[in-house]
């Protein structure tokens, strides 16, 4: 490596330059001017939906000011549904703000104000999506891909004999896809490793309690429109109202934590994992206590789940005051 400037901390220019690896000839890229992107998108998402008619179909859709809130409408109105757009005013400074499925309140306003049947909110870069009934109630993206797993089983359109879910997902979801005779695998979070689970697998079907859904044979990431696509669908054919085709199990209590995670915790963190996993055998199967480290932000993210809530508030008590040793804790109740 090149000699470091200690006052700069910074490799100078032309060492740096001399080090690059460049790419040459073919490992070159070509840039290419896509007119007709949105249209290209559209097309290849109705061709990957089947039985696509949304006809009578209320729906608001939140789109964040986010990357969807051009070709999302119309492709929808395309399909027969009443559209009620919000957050479609991008600024390149509002995205996400407000709107969205990280701000729900707005959506679920507007559902109010059109009657809606459903509710479908993105987030900005359109991965993630979030679904409210038509009481206005959100509905966990872990009852979601439960439905995907029966009405995909039912059509012969599951690979793989199974889902997969992440170590975040409710085990009531596992507990009612095992009834069916499917298979549920968990992975770590985040989509790299649902969908190198589902490859090693041979599974096409997979989700994150966040509210990503990879549907292995259109694209090998998550796509919140083409999740939001598949719940419209289902609707438009069902006799059910949102509240109840939405909701297929019988979810068990469910607190997220997230505790900060400052210097001083990285000692104690091994005897802190330790202590979890000792939570873990006292609790067999009756419940779970998950803790990981955060990629993204200084915080320790915790799932604590049990048969009963008195229990779970009871563990989350215990996780946070004597084993992460922290006051200033988020705890996030789940369905």
């Amino acid at each position: 490596m090149g000699r470091v400037c200690p006052k700069t901390c910074r490799i100078s220019s032309s060492v740096y330059l001399r080090e690059m690896r460049t790419p040459r000839q073919s490992g070159l890229g070509r840039v290419r001017c896509l007119i007709d992107a949105n249209a290209k998108y559209t097309e290849y998402l109705k061709r990957a939906l089947p039985c696509a008619e949304l006809d009578g179909l209320r729906i608001v859709v939140d789109y964040a000011n986010g990357a969807a809130y051009r070709c999302a409408p119309t492709l929808l109105r395309e399909m027969g549904a009443d559209v009620y757009a919000i957050g479609v005013d991008p600024s390149g400074h509002n995205i996400n703000r407000n709107f969205g499925a990280l701000a729900s309140a707005a959506m679920i306003r507007a559902m109010r104000e059109h009657d809606a049947h459903l509710g479908i909110a993105f987030d900005g870069d359109a991965v993630r999506v979030g679904i409210a009934d038509e009481t206005g109630s959100l509905v966990t993206s872990d009852q979601i891909l439960g439905l995907y797993a029966q009405t995909w089983s039912e059509s012969g359109r599951l690979a793989g004999g199974g889902i997969v879910g992440t170590v975040n997902s409710n085990s009531g979801l596992e507990h009612y896809v095992r009834a069916r005779g499917l298979g549920f695998i968990r992975s770590n979070a985040g989509d790299h490793h649902l969908v190198r689970t589902m490859q090693a697998h041979g599974m096409n079907l997979g989700g994150e309690h966040s509210g990503h859904f990879v549907f292995r044979d259109a694209l090998a990431t998550s796509d919140g429109f083409l999740a939001a696509l598949q719940v419209a669908s289902l609707l438009a054919h069902s006799r059910s109202p949102a509240s109840t085709l939405l909701r297929v199990f019988m979810p068990l209590p469910q607190l997220f934590i997230d505790a900060p995670l400052r210097e001083a915790h990285y000692g104690s963190y091994d005897e802190a994992i330790e202590a979890l996993r000792k939570l873990q055998r006292q609790l067999n199967r009756s419940g779970r206590v998950v803790v990981r480290r955060s990629r993204t932000e200084p915080v320790i993210r915790v799932v604590v789940e049990a048969e009963s809530q008195a229990t779970v508030c009871d563990l989350a008590k215990e996780v946070t005051a004597k084993l992460l040793d922290v006051s200033n804790v988020q705890i996030n109740a789940a369905e």
